[in-house]
């Protein structure tokens, strides 16, 4: 009986923290996508292949995505953003976004 009663709350927990993993794998991903973007367009001032090639590297997952993602050089900077929508892992419907952007001198 109290197996039955701590069940629920055992499966709940493991929701949580499997959200977590999620989430925080997406965060990284996010980082290293605009990592890479600004890096190789400030050494090359290249926007287009720059956006291309960290594109390719961002991870394949089911329960995020890349909703936006910009790479420009303005000022002598090279500026990259991303928005990551993450979708819940108990409602696939519901989701929240992740931004972040780094920027990088351009080097000459």
């Amino acid at each position: 009986m109290e197996f039955l009663s701590v069940l629920p709350l055992v499966v709940l927990m493991c929701l949580l923290v499997w959200q977590f993993v999620v989430a925080g794998v997406a965060v990284m991903d996010s980082q290293s996508l605009v990592s890479e973007a600004v890096r190789y367009a400030s050494t090359t001032h290249n926007e287009k292949e720059a956006k291309k090639l960290a594109t390719k590297k961002f991870g394949d997952s089911s329960y995020y995505d890349l909703k936006r993602f910009q790479v420009e050089i303005k000022k002598g900077q090279a500026i990259a953003k991303v928005e990551t929508k993450i979708k819940l892992v108990f409602m696939s419907d519901v989701a929240f976004s992740y931004k972040t952007m780094k920027m990088a001198p351009v080097i000459q």
